[in-house]
């Protein structure tokens, strides 16, 4: 079940991540496009869905973080002539800035250092993809467990890698681990067979990608279900040929930082998809 408090700040760290509200917008007008794209997500079972009501949740949810003295994510907006906040007006810290700036983890080459001077290559050897792949496993399943999900490794690889169970709900996961690329690209390719014999079960893809972020390494996340998938190849985000299933993902930097889901010409902005563990 979706935590409606958690499904709003998602959407509202989206909202507040834009460009163009990098210097703060009024709490009226994010509970207005909150409202806009209403869904059972936004309220709880049996709750009365009104703008009224959402504004009360989205006042509470920014006035929590903007006072946490270490971990918030917004910010109350400064009149710049008087210095004091201006009332109701709030903005995402780090420029708006939601992954801030990933660099891509150039591949290991001996005596080689990365195209950041403040990053270092430490490893000489280039690493197998063997590793690369467990150790997105691993990483996985760290997240899950530390979201209370008991999750394991399966020990032949059939299209399920890992196995994660949560209030007597199991589900199937199938991890591609991948770098982003020196232009903020992430490719992985999903099996057209496997994909279609795990179509009516609770599998989802988990897409790692590593990167560097401030100059440490780091993970990003995408969680795909079935359904998503086949929505985002009936709507030509994602291509698939009589073998294969590829999803591409581009960080544009033009729109904020944003991971886009893209085919040709045609892009989806999939930040909701992003880190979400909640399978």
């Amino acid at each position: 079940m979706i935590d409606p408090n958690k499904e709003i700040k998602l959407r509202i760290d989206r909202i507040l991540a834009d460009k163009s509200n990098k210097n703060g917008i009024h709490i009226g007008e994010l509970s207005n496009i909150l409202f806009g794209e209403l869904d059972e997500g936004l309220f709880a079972e049996g709750e009365k869905m009104d703008i009224k009501t959402l504004t009360k949740k989205v006042n509470g949810i920014l006035s929590r973080e903007a006072k946490k003295k270490t971990g918030g994510v917004y910010l109350k907006v400064k009149n710049p002539k008087t210095g004091k906040d201006k009332k109701g007006f709030y903005k995402i810290k780090k420029a708006g800035d939601v992954i801030q700036n990933p660099k891509p983890i150039i591949p290991p080459v001996k005596g080689v250092v990365a195209t950041d001077p403040s990053i270092f290559i430490t490893n000489p050897d280039p690493v197998s993809t063997l590793f690369i792949g467990k150790a997105g496993e691993c990483a996985v399943m760290s997240e899950l467990l530390f979201r209370g999900y008991n999750a394991n490794s399966m020990m032949v690889d059939d299209g399920v890698d890992v196995v994660a169970s949560k209030n007597n709900v199991f589900y199937f996961i199938q991890v591609k681990t991948t770098t982003v690329t020196d232009k903020g690209r992430i490719h992985v390719t999903i099996k057209k067979e496997r994909f279609e014999a795990f179509a009516y079960s609770q599998i989802r893809y988990i897409v790692v990608a590593r990167c560097l972020m401030a100059g440490l390494e780091t993970n990003l996340y995408f969680i795909f279900n079935n359904q998503n998938i086949d929505e985002f190849i009936s709507y030509k985000y994602v291509s698939k040929n009589a073998e294969s299933i590829f999803i591409k993902i581009k960080i544009d930097k033009d729109k904020g930082n944003t991971p886009m889901l893209y085919h040709e010409n045609n892009e989806r902005d999939i930040r909701y998809y992003m880190n979400r563990f909640d399978l």
